[in-house]
């Protein structure tokens, strides 16, 4: 949705017929005069109903089930809760043995660490081209030394094709807060439903798209 605008119902008479794609208006249909799709609601038109307005047609319109089945993530999120580790590098092998194609992804996930630390969560984000196939995993984590004398409590493991859909960045990015918040109780859950039912109450709640 690229723009929402209040307006008069006879200001309707500057705009091309292209200029738009549909009105929403809270007048009986009898008053309708012009050439464009229409939806009557009982509903203010004022800067709040326009909120909420543009809420609704988000949350009606953004497909999360299509994103995350062409992301390649149905199937593949992982939950691991009250993990011991003696330090990230032997996190880090686990993840190696467990999604590399070859040695490059241990390499390569050192050679990141250092930037992927944020407060008490390292999210570690894997080229898709380095992986068996895309994958979120995440660690809560019981026992594990520091990183730069941080305590660790969240690590995250993401691979996909992020230039695939754009979208993704922010479906991965809502979803974060959402698993930490419910990781306890995710386990043997349908982490693909969840993942789509967390995200657009964060989508509803938060009104961050």
């Amino acid at each position: 949705i690229e723009k929402i605008e209040a307006l008069e119902l006879y200001e309707m008479r500057e705009y091309e017929k292209n200029d738009l794609d549909c009105i929403i208006m809270n007048f009986s249909d009898a008053l309708y005069r012009y050439q464009w799709d229409y939806v009557s609601i009982d509903y203010p038109i004022n800067k709040h109903g326009l909120e909420v307005l543009k809420l609704f047609l988000l949350s009606k319109s953004l497909d999360l089930d299509t994103i995350v089945k062409n992301s390649g993530l149905e199937g593949n999120f992982y939950i691991h809760n009250n993990c011991e580790f003696k330090d990230i590098y032997q996190l880090i092998e686990a993840i190696h043995d467990k999604w590399a194609d070859d040695g490059s992804m241990k390499e390569y996930l050192q050679e990141s660490l250092w930037r992927s630390v944020v407060q008490n969560m390292v999210m570690l984000f894997m080229p898709s081209a380095m992986v068996k196939h895309p994958f979120m995993e995440y660690y809560n984590i019981k026992r594990m030394s520091k990183i730069n004398n941080r305590k660790i409590q969240h690590v995250f493991v993401v691979s996909v094709d992020f230039k695939k859909d754009p979208s993704l960045t922010k479906f991965v990015f809502d979803l974060i807060p959402a698993i930490i918040q419910d990781s306890k109780k995710l386990v043997g859950n349908d982490l693909r439903e969840y993942a789509v039912q967390s995200v657009r109450k964060r989508l509803l709640n938060d009104r961050l798209y």
